[in-house]
């Protein structure tokens, strides 16, 4: 059987439209479980552990709209190619980096009221970090990544995430988000394998 040789070339990929809000090359960070891991062992405010997967929307609605910054690390923006490092995070991790960011925050501002930043009408709890055993390879991968990311000393290190906030809609357009951003590598592979 003679070797094929396909005469065809791929389509370009879409440009940004009303039907297709994903700029250029720039895809979400790819999904590191380690990362996830390593980010949620620094945490001292995460969602109380009989909150319901569906009261999650609420509350990050509520969190993003008091402090879009306690969301940047996990917000994406498809129309401007911006994505936090731990956006690819499961919805429990994401909810913890946004609770106790607005909490590391607030705490500094007024130590008094630094329990209640923490609390969400019992959403959420304060808890001791797990990180004093966390290794090199959970440093280095936290210092790599490029948003304000907890460190084990409580402060923070900020490595800039452009404009992104995260919408009240909470999980929905995290949803369309995904399904844009697989989109968009599905069309990105299929023209480099045609190539």
């Amino acid at each position: 059987m003679g070797a094929y040789t396909p005469t065809n070339t791929p389509q370009p990929c879409p440009g940004v439209s009303s039907s297709w809000a994903v700029k250029g090359q720039a895809l979400p960070p790819t999904p590191d479980s380690f990362l996830c891991d390593c980010m949620w062992k620094t945490l001292s405010c995460v969602p109380s552990s009989g909150l319901n997967g569906s009261d999650y929307g609420d509350l990050f609605g509520n969190i993003c709209g008091a402090s879009a910054n306690a969301c940047k690390g996990i917000a994406a923006d498809t129309k401007t190619g911006t994505y936090g490092a731990f956006g690819m995070c499961n919805a429990t991790q994401q909810l913890g980096y946004a609770l106790d960011t607005y909490y590391r925050n607030a705490g500094s501002k007024n130590s008094n009221n630094k329990q209640a930043a923490c609390d969400w009408k019992g959403q959420a709890v304060v808890v001791e970090a797990d990180d004093k055993d966390l290794g090199t390879k959970c440093r280095e991968a936290l210092a790599s990544a490029s948003v304000s990311a907890p460190s084990p000393s409580g402060t923070s290190e900020s490595a800039g995430v452009r404009r992104a906030e995260f919408p009240p809609e909470g999980e929905t357009r995290i949803v369309v988000i995904v399904v844009l951003s697989l989109a968009w590598a599905a069309c990105v592979g299929i023209a480099a394998t045609l190539l």
